[in-house]
């Protein structure tokens, strides 16, 4: 299948902005699809470092920026579902993010329903994207 080699997840905001980031295309199918996993974080400054207690520091704590999650995108057919998952590759429909539709590639999934610590809700915000990778 010809896919883009690496895409961006980027957008989200809060509860499970971890997922944004650059993912690569894996060699091998996954359910007939193409799969990708995370290989940069995407990093974000923090406004409230300087302990002014202002509370407007809404990004990840250092610790969590260098877990390594196995984030991956990949597809379950059961359910016709892109899921983006922190828990690495699996066979099952639980995620952190789902997207709808039996489409080629992660790319061409319209709306994304992102696990807010609650339910799963629409962010409008959420987009993956082809990316080139830049060179060193």
């Amino acid at each position: 299948l010809k896919c883009a080699q690496f895409v961006e997840c980027y957008g989200r905001k809060g509860i499970n902005a971890e997922m944004c980031g650059i993912y690569e295309k894996q060699q091998n199918l996954h359910a007939g699809k193409p799969w990708y996993k995370k290989t940069q974080t995407q990093t974000t400054k923090h406004d409230d470092d300087d302990g002014d207690g202002d509370g407007d520091d809404e990004c990840a704590t250092q610790d969590n920026i260098q877990h390594d999650r196995a984030w991956v995108i990949r597809y379950y057919p059961d359910n016709e579902l892109w899921l983006i998952d922190k828990r690495g590759l699996r066979n099952d429909d639980v995620a952190n993010a789902i997207g709808h539709g039996d489409v080629l590639s992660p790319l061409y999934v319209e709306k994304w329903e992102i696990h807010d610590g609650q339910s799963f809700a629409v962010d409008e915000c959420v987009k993956i994207r082809a990316i080139r990778p830049k060179m060193q």
